[in-house]
């Protein structure tokens, strides 16, 4: 799938997955270690590796190894995991693994030496006559032990390490001989919480910050994501734009396509607090109106929120 249609135009990049292959150890140096896969979710938010209804469907490799994800497991944002040939305890035994780091196996098979079909599914929505359950490719690598792949981790003591999240997987320049073996910490990416893709498009690097403000119109790199804002152009910002007060209050805010808000009224501001007045209110972008009923009585304060999505 591409990442956004091009009907007419030249094709769009490969869409990447809210979750990714990042390091697929395939032919250990020492024959006492194990094989693994390393898996990270390279967005700022939490993805359940099961079906969002039927939740005893859950996610699975397959190809090279079959593996079936326990029912429940989510992937917390900026996580990774690891899934082996083996079990946890013995797999801990072998390598440096961090306490916090979810080990998963074993699955059944082997990766091969020499190369092979890896792929990520998760499960479709049930067919309505037949009950079968889709599998859907979420990622897919053929990795080979040749150049122009990486050579030195076919058994010569490196793995084969993704070099960027939001790259296209099945291309060998994505990927690299990793230069110390730390699975379950993807030296790939970042660590912050803006998804990579969203990182190369705006700045052309993953280098930005989840605090930085490099347009300078006092909106964070994280708080721009999460709004839908562009980060390098201060005139791009999520804010009020305007507010009439007659019988009514109408107010206006910037708003960015697919986003959904939340209108907060409070009648003291040295409180801080703020009660909940509408919500959801999707967006109807470039700008979002809302009329609101005026109190005689009250002096009324509103500010409008980005829900997750």
């Amino acid at each position: 799938a591409q990442s956004e249609a091009t009907s007419g135009a030249t094709n769009a990049y490969p869409l990447i997955g809210d979750v990714v292959i990042t390091e697929i150890m395939y032919h250990p140096a020492d024959s006492n270690a194990f094989e693994y896969i390393e898996l990270c979710n390279r967005t700022g938010s939490d993805v359940a590796l099961y079906h969002d209804t039927v939740t005893s469907n859950v996610w699975k490799l397959s190809g090279a190894v079959d593996y079936s994800f326990p029912q429940g497991t989510v992937l917390a944002a900026g996580e990774c995991l690891i899934i082996s040939e083996t079990n946890e305890a013995a797999f801990r035994s072998v390598y440096t693994v961090d306490a916090g780091v979810t080990v998963l196996g074993p699955y059944e098979g082997q990766l091969n030496n020499s190369g092979e079909d890896l792929y990520l599914t998760r499960p479709g929505d049930p067919e309505a006559l037949t009950g079968e359950v889709p599998a859907i490719i979420v990622e897919w690598v053929d990795y080979d032990d040749e150049a122009p792949w990486p050579t030195t981790p076919d058994g010569l003591g490196a793995s084969l390490e993704r070099t960027d999240a939001s790259l296209y997987p099945n291309d060998s320049s994505h990927w690299k001989a990793s230069d110390s073996l730390t699975p379950g910490s993807f030296a790939g990416g970042d660590s912050d919480s803006l998804p990579d893709d969203w990182e190369l498009e705006y700045f052309g690097s993953t280098s930005a910050g989840d605090d930085d403000d490099p347009d300078g119109d006092g909106a964070s790199n994280y708080d721009e994501w999460r709004a839908g804002t562009d980060p390098a152009n201060a005139d791009s910002v999520f804010a009020f734009q305007s507010v009439e007060a007659s019988e009514d209050c109408v107010f206006s805010w910037s708003s960015a396509t697919g986003k959904v808000y939340s209108l907060w009224v409070s009648t003291n501001l040295v409180s801080g607090s703020f009660t909940l007045s509408v919500s959801p209110i999707p967006a109807t972008p470039p700008i979002n109106t809302f009329t609101a009923g005026v109190d005689a009585v009250e002096c009324l304060y509103y500010k409008v929120s980005v829900e997750d999505e």
